[in-house]
């Protein structure tokens, strides 16, 4: 995906806020409701086949997991979690199956340009 819109560039914008809360909140925010209960945010998740890893957490560009299906495994059903494919990040599917998106709400967002997009075969 190429941001080029305004509603893309504005969730970039969005995106990017909320990278800055959870440094300053910690990795597990939540809002307060009118109702009194606490609501978890969404979180975001970084996969990256070049540089990320099985054991990284994701929660962060230099601590990114290797696979989508590695960052859908960490995602909670409801909460509206994002999953960012960086750069160059190249995810191959070769199961009949294809790859599992199995949790409801979540949003898989590919970063780069070009030859840099990332890509699933």
């Amino acid at each position: 995906m190429i941001f080029n819109t305004l509603e893309q560039l504005k969730f970039l914008a969005d995106v990017d806020r909320y990278i800055n809360l959870l440094r300053r909140l910690g990795s597990e925010p939540s809002i307060g409701a009118a109702d009194g209960a606490s609501r978890n945010m969404p979180r975001v998740f970084f996969v990256d086949s070049v540089n990320g890893a099985t054991t990284n957490g994701g929660l962060s560009p230099d601590r990114a997991l290797a696979s989508i299906d590695a960052a859908v495994g960490q995602c909670t059903s409801g909460r509206n979690d994002i999953i960012i494919a960086l750069p160059n990040h190249v995810e191959t599917v070769s199961a009949a199956a294809g790859l599992a998106l199995d949790v409801a709400g979540v949003k898989v967002v590919g970063m780069g340009t070009g030859a840099s997009r990332p890509q699933i075969n």
